[in-house]
Parts: structure tokens; C-alpha cells; sequence
């Protein structure tokens, strides 16, 4: 029996929440929307996150602030309990999102004329972090074969020995195909890295949204004696809390270490967001992200029970890890921005389409939600389509 209520509806109109509330080229949703975008969930967090930030908030006063003295100590251990890596707290670089520190690795890491790889169809900031202050994008496709994406090794082996490539950047699991890659392709991607001088960056961020029956396995953990790895995560996905604002970076690169930081400059901390972060990692949530998980695998399948019904020309990929299914459309039609605005402005339901992921023909699909959500958001579209 569960202790947590995934269930529960969470009302979060007039929270000014975007994924609520901001309507794409500005303005507001309809009243009735059921939002399947943007990736954060519409569960509750756990009690220990949100009393944590009623503590700081009964302080009542938000001055300039600095880290708790074990902030990065939880950080570390939490590390270590869920995915089996060592890191000291040195080696932990504060930042205020994951995108923004994948953009400071970039650039303290590469040249303007250096190249960095990507893999789309691939989480759509990548792009713009790729081509950041002059850096060339290079594009490592996924290979596609009916919903089961693969790495293309032998055009990644050419990409990389390219004299520009100098950082090959990542993500794992990865967002939005939902592969949770494994350690030998992993390793693979590794060699190819060290065999060309590469730096392997890796964005980690849905590192514990893993579905029953698949293991993520941090870089971190594969290559602990590496010296061209960094690793991107973040509380937010996994606790629900990604409107505060912190991630971390992982490095045992001492000249990675400085050179970041002489990029990302002084940080601080937020009174609220060190509160509900550390709480989060102090273990007194495992047992909700464990119950959250085993929730998310019901709604998977309810989803894909769904999409077989009511969608039977749609391929729907099966999702390893991530809270978001990525299912390909085309046989229906191949403009999903039409597509995405038809049933965004008839149904009231806002689904992503895959065109900004380098995915036409894809909608990204959000299901961190109530399974009711899911259910009325079928209904509507079904009735459209």
C-alpha cells in the first residue's frame, strides 16, 4: 500500500506556473488545459521537501546566504546510496539549472572553432549549448528502428576523429527517445572519446526516473579514474522541484574544476532552494521517488494500452527512463506543428511536438501525472482525430 497519493490532483492554475498557465508565443491557456509539455510532474512533493521549505520560510527573513555546512556532503552521499559513484566535495560545482551548466562546460572547455557533438533527436537547448559563442554543432543521429534508438558508432567514430570535435555532450537517460544507455555503449562512447582527445559531457538529469526492469549507470560510476568526463544532475526532475533552481556538476579533473569556475563565477545559495534541495537528497525522500517510479510504470503502460487503441498507426518508443514517451506520428501526418496547434486549440490538451528535438513526424508527450490526466487527454484527442 502506498504511502503517497500519486493520484491526488494538485491545483496549480494561478501558481503562475508556465507549464500551467503560458501559452506558446505568450498569453495564457485555456482554463480547461491538460498540460503534457513541459517537463516537470504534477504530483506533490514529499512532506520532507516541503516542511524543509516551511522552516526556511518561518525564518521570515531572505537575506544573502551561503550553503549549509554538509549541503555538498548530502549532495555526495546521495551520489553514492543511489548510483554508486565517489565524488569529494570539491568536486561538486554548483549551478542554478543544468542547461546553463552544460553552456558553462562548453565554454570553459572548448574554443570558439572547436566542434561539439551532439545525438538528436535530443532534449532542444542542446542545439543552441552546442553552438554556443561560435562552436560548431555536429550531429551524431540516433538510429531509429521501429521506436528502439540506437547509437550510430560508426559515424560517431567519423565525427569525432573531425580535427574541431573536442566535446562530445550527451544525455542519459536520454531525453526525449527515453534509452537508458548501456554500459557498453557507454564504454564505447568512451573510447571514441579518449581515442580523439574528446571530452565526454554528460547531462544526467533524469538519472533516477528509471523504469521497472532497466538500470541507469552514471558516468561517474563506469569511469571513475577518467579524466575527460564531467556529469551534469539535478534534483529537480527526480523530487519535483526544478522552479528552485539547483544542479550539480561532477568532475576529478582539477583543470576542468578551475576552468568552470572561472566561468560560472560566484554563486550562492538560495535560503529556500538549499532547504528543499538538501531534503530532498537526504534519503528521507527515497521512499516517495521509489513509489513515484512504480506509479509512473503504471501510467506507461496504461499509456501504451491507450495509444494501441485509439492511435494504431502510431509507434509509441518504450521508455527505459525519463517521465516523457516519445512517439512518432508520421503515419497520421508529418507536420506535427500543425498538428500540436490543432489539438492544442481544439482539444485543449498541449502536447509537444518533435520538430525542435530534431524529431518531425514525433510528439514528446509528458506523463508525470495523475493517470486520470492521461485518460481525459486520450479521450479529447481521440474524439478529434
Amino acid at each position: 500500500m502506498s504511502r503517497y497519493n500519486f493520484d491526488e490532483i494538485v491545483e496549480r492554475r494561478g501558481s503562475c506556473s508556465s507549464k500551467w498557465e503560458s501559452a506558446p508565443g505568450g498569453g495564457k491557456l485555456p482554463e480547461d488545459i491538460i498540460p503534457m509539455w513541459v517537463a516537470d510532474m504534477d504530483f506533490a512533493c514529499a512532506p520532507p521537501i516541503v516542511e524543509a521549505v516551511h522552516a526556511a520560510a518561518d525564518q521570515r527573513i531572505f537575506g544573502y546566504s551561503h550553503f549549509p555546512d554538509d549541503y555538498f556532503t548530502t549532495v555526495s552521499d546521495f551520489q553514492k546510496r543511489r548510483h554508486n559513484f565517489n565524488v569529494s566535495t570539491d568536486e561538486i560545482i554548483y549551478t542554478e539549472g543544468v542547461v546553463p551548466a552544460l553552456s558553462f562546460a562548453v565554454q570553459a572547455l572548448s574554443e570558439p572553432d572547436d566542434a561539439v557533438i551532439i545525438q538528436p533527436p535530443v532534449y532542444y537547448p542542446f542545439f543552441n549549448v552546442a553552438r554556443a559563442k561560435g562552436r560548431t554543432l555536429l550531429e551524431n543521429r540516433l538510429i531509429n528502428n521501429n521506436g528502439y534508438y540506437s547509437i550510430d558508432f560508426d559515424n560517431l567514430e567519423e565525427l569525432a576523429a573531425d580535427p574541431r570535435s573536442k566535446i562530445l555532450l550527451i544525455c542519459s537517460p536520454h531525453n526525449p527517445v527515453g534509452r537508458v544507455w548501456k554500459p557498453e555503449e557507454l564504454i564505447r562512447m568512451q573510447e571514441i572519446c579518449q581515442k580523439n582527445g574528446l571530452i565526454l559531457l554528460c547531462d544526467e538529469i533524469h538519472n533516477d526516473l528509471i523504469r521497472s526492469g532497466y538500470q541507469h549507470h552514471s558516468v561517474m560510476e563506469l569511469f571513475p579514474d577518467a579524466d575527460n568526463v564531467v556529469c551534469c544532475t539535478a534534483p529537480s526532475k527526480t523530487f519535483n522541484i526544478a522552479g528552485l533552481g539547483a544542479s550539480h556538476m561532477f568532475t576529478h579533473n582539477k583543470e576542468f574544476l578551475e576552468k568552470i569556475r572561472a566561468v560560472v563565477g560566484y554563486t550562492s545559495s538560495n535560503p529556500l532552494t538549499s532547504a528543499a534541495s538538501q531534503a530532498a537528497l537526504s534519503g528521507k525522500c527515497d521512499e516517495w521517488l521509489d513509489e513515484m517510479n512504480a506509479y509512473q510504470d503504471m501510467v506507461f503502460s496504461r499509456f501504451y494500452e491507450l495509444v494501441a487503441e485509439y492511435f494504431p498507426k502510431a509507434v509509441a518508443t518504450k521508455a527505459e527512463g525519463t517521465y516523457l514517451a516519445w512517439v512518432d506520428v508520421s503515419a497520421y501526418t508529418t507536420d506535427t506543428k500543425a498538428l500540436e496547434k490543432k489539438i492544442l486549440d481544439e482539444c485543449h490538451v498541449y502536447l509537444e511536438a518533435g520538430d525542435a528535438f530534431g524529431g518531425p513526424g514525433f510528439l514528446r508527450v509528458n506523463l508525470g501525472c495523475p493517470v486520470s490526466y492521461l485518460e481525459e487527454a486520450v479521450r479529447r484527442v481521440a474524439a478529434l482525430l
